[in-house]
């Protein structure tokens, strides 16, 4: 079996910081933090983001790249785990 304990407080704790600003045209001082909750960090970016989850994640995704997300808190070991499990169970 795999289980994946995020290393932030919350999944989107893993959206890079670049991502959010290419895809709203901003420059944003510092990455989200590890234990900070993401819908208070973006809400002053993305205005009633609790109320605009599945758009966000719609849009967002368009610039979330390997390069500007790998280094993100574990992510990168979390992914490597993921794929050796998968490939044992697909023999």
């Amino acid at each position: 079996m795999f289980s994946w304990v995020t290393k932030g407080k919350e999944i989107e704790n893993y959206l890079p910081k670049s991502a959010l600003e290419t895809m709203l045209e901003i420059t944003i001082r510092k990455e989200c933090g590890q234990y900070s909750l993401f819908s208070d960090y973006v809400e002053k970016y993305y205005k009633n983001f609790s109320h605009k989850k599945v758009p966000f994640a719609n849009k967002i995704k368009e610039y979330i790249t390997f390069e500007n997300s790998i280094r993100i808190l574990d992510l990168k070991s979390q992914i490597e785990k993921l794929y050796k499990q998968m490939k044992k169970w697909n023999g």
